[in-house]
């Protein structure tokens, strides 16, 4: 029941959730350019640069298309894979279209690999944003995710164009007894952290945004995300500016550990246990299945003990990248509470 109600009243975008921790990102395959009119021309020009967002997306690089020129001549081809399209008019404007569109998986990861450009699966990162906001006309406060504002949608287009999964906290009756302005305020992490439980989300982004003067908004943020911890002043000339770069910073920060380049060459290796696997057809389906994960590049077979398997994981990305594929199956559940500090990873089978 939390989850449907968190799924409804907080600001989350199009994701499925998957397990604690990760959340499918649907939208990462899709686009919405504004087209001047219902023209061939334009449209195959919408495609080009919608594709050319979607790299950004399923990459998590935002300079994808200048660090892989390659993937300019992949534009072209946009047209072979586009999987459908819809014109919109801009709701309170009957004169602006949007061209949305959905292009084939498969076929970008494709284009991506043959760039040499990393691939970030649709399985991602849950982030919790606490965010103060403090203007002339208003005392600082906490953005909640149940009451419509500026920074609420601002943040959500953000998160969709950089495929973030990020929500905002429900700011209930038990969480304002929790949490005061002051606690985001001087990023009081253990307070934070605490609150956060009831979210299961991966990394918590902590800011505070103030408007100084008209056209002129300053901030800070603390990006937490695992063991790691990153620190950010943005300074801009509107709310917009701020929430875009501080999406874009994130974004960059997360595909450095989950972006996965698809070669072949091995960057990291660990042991995989998993318990509870009773039949010879188990296995073979786990591997198979493990097998197909993008950060691997192949799985051996090390041990067979009663019901538990060892596995050992040949990756071509992280460790961090290979634990948010994976929770992708539902049947596999994490009984280790020590993931993160060595090169063994446990997990039960559920039937």
């Amino acid at each position: 029941m939390r989850k449907i109600i968190l799924i409804m009243t907080a600001l989350l975008l199009t994701i499925t959730p998957l397990m604690a921790s990760a959340v499918r990102v649907d939208s990462i395959y899709t686009a919405e350019i504004p087209v001047a009119s219902h023209s061939e021309n334009d449209k195959k020009e919408a495609i080009q640069a919608g594709l050319a967002q979607v790299f950004v997306k399923v990459s998590g690089n935002i300079r994808v298309m200048e660090k892989n020129p390659s993937l300019a001549e992949s534009l072209k081809q946009a047209d072979s894979v586009i999987r459908d399209t819809n014109y919109t008019n801009v709701l309170g404007d009957s004169n602006a279209t949007l061209l949305s569109m959905r292009f084939v998986p498969e076929g970008v990861n494709k284009m991506l690999r043959d760039a040499g450009a990393s691939v970030w699966t649709q399985s991602r990162p849950l982030i919790l944003a606490w965010i103060v906001l403090e203007t002339p006309s208003h005392p600082a406060d906490i953005v909640d995710g149940s009451t419509p504002s500026e920074l609420q949608k601002l943040l959500k287009r953000a998160s969709k164009q950089r495929g973030l999964a990020v929500i905002l906290p429900l700011m209930d009756v038990s969480e304002l007894s929790e949490v005061s302005v002051d606690d985001v305020m001087k990023k009081s992490l253990p307070v934070l952290q605490k609150a956060a439980v009831r979210y299961d989300s991966n990394g918590l982004l902590i800011g505070s945004v103030s408007k100084q003067e008209e056209n002129n908004f300053k901030s800070e943020w603390l990006f937490v995300s695992g063991t790691s911890q990153q620190s950010w002043n943005i300074t801009g000339k509107s709310l917009e500016e701020i929430i875009k770069n501080v999406s874009n910073n994130m974004a960059d920060t997360l595909a450095e550990n989950y972006a996965v380049a698809l070669t072949d060459i091995v960057k990291s290796q660990l042991v995989l246990k998993i318990q509870n696997v009773k039949e010879h057809t188990e296995l073979i389906e786990l591997m198979k299945s493990l097998q197909q994960l993008t950060p691997v590049i192949d799985v051996q077979l090390e041990s067979v003990s009663n019901d538990e398997i060892s596995l050992n994981v040949s990756l071509r990305g992280s460790k961090q990248a290979f634990i948010q594929a994976v929770s992708g199956d539902e049947t596999l559940v994490s009984i280790s509470s020590k993931q993160s500090d060595d090169d063994t990873l446990i997990y039960k089978l559920v039937h």
